[in-house]
């Protein structure tokens, strides 16, 4: 029986998809068929699901950048979060804006 695939397998499949969807699902995720990679991400597309994903790593990287600036007592830690959610075009804490400036 061939392997299925879960969340957690999609969910890394959408992380590194600029390494190649075929790659990541043969060589990390270990899936043995031809292009199950590229048919994956094409169902999810058809579906509708690989815009949730993207926007579930969107919404997880903001609450590690924000808990990070909360609460890391390390200033570099604090200043590569703040970094991150402004590259990444997320919403930062008025706070944290104010002091970076």
């Amino acid at each position: 029986m061939s392997r299925r695939w879960s969340i957690d397998d999609d969910m890394m499949l959408a992380r590194h998809f600029g390494m190649g969807p075929d790659w990541v699902a043969s060589h990390d995720l270990g899936f043995k068929g031809k292009n199950a990679g590229s048919n994956r991400v094409k169902l999810l597309k058809e579906t509708g699901v690989w815009e949730k994903l993207l926007d579930l790593i969107q919404a997880q990287t903001a609450l590690y950048g924000w808990h990070t600036l909360a609460f890391s007592k390390d200033e570099e830690a604090r200043s590569m979060a703040f970094d991150a959610l402004v590259e990444a075009r997320l919403p930062t804490p008025d706070w944290a804006t104010e002091a970076a400036s």
